[in-house]
C-alpha cells in the first residue's frame, strides 16, 4: 500500500485517529510520519523510528565496576566491596530473599572457635569493669589474669 500523504513510498505505518468522534485512518511511509502532527508521534509507539536512548549514569562498584541492575539480572554480587557500595539497595532485598540480614547458617570450623573466644572475652571485660565499679579489686585481678590469658592464647 502507498503512503497516504506522498504517494511515492510504500506505507509502513498505520494508525486511526479519534477526535471527539471524528475518525481519520492513515497509512504513512515512515518519512510521512515523521513529519505528521499529532501532538505525539506515532513512531514512537510502533518503533519504526525512535531516537536514540541516551544512557543514563550507573552507580558502578569501585572494585569490580559492576551495576546494581547486572546484580538484579544476575541474581550475583560481582564482589566483597559491591556489598558497601550498594548496602542501602541490597539491604531490603536480602531481608526480602532471606527473611532477615543476620547470617543464622553454619560458618566454618576455625571461625566458631574464634568468635566463641571473642564472646568470652567480651563478657570478662565487661564483668571486670563491673567488679572495678563495685570496688571488689580482688576479683578485679583474678579476671584481669583470665583476660591476659585468653588474649596469648594460653587458656
Amino acid at each position: 500500500m502507498l503512503c497516504s500523504k506522498c504517494h511515492k513510498n510504500e506505507a509502513t505505518v498505520y494508525f486511526k485517529q479519534n477526535i471527539n468522534g471524528n475518525i481519520r485512518e492513515y497509512a504513512l511511509c515512515a518519512e510521512c510520519a515523521a513529519q505528521f502532527e499529532l501532538g505525539f508521534s506515532p513512531l514512537n509507539i510502533f518503533g519504526v523510528h525512535s531516537a536514540p536512548a541516551v544512557p543514563r549514569e550507573q552507580k558502578r562498584c569501585t572494585l569490580c565496576a559492576s551495576t546494581l541492575e547486572e546484580i538484579k539480572r544476575d541474581g550475583k554480587v560481582g564482589c566483597a566491596e559491591c556489598y558497601s557500595v550498594f548496602k542501602s539497595e541490597l539491604e531490603p532485598m536480602i531481608g526480602r530473599i532471606h527473611g532477615s540480614q543476620t547470617h543464622k547458617g553454619r560458618v566454618p570450623k576455625g571461625y566458631a572457635e574464634v568468635k566463641r573466644t571473642e564472646n568470652e572475652l567480651d563478657s570478662l571485660k565487661k564483668e571486670l569493669k563491673r567488679a572495678i565499679d563495685a570496688e571488689e579489686y580482688e576479683l578485679a585481678a583474678e579476671l584481669r589474669d583470665r583476660i591476659r590469658e585468653k588474649e596469648a592464647g594460653n587458656e
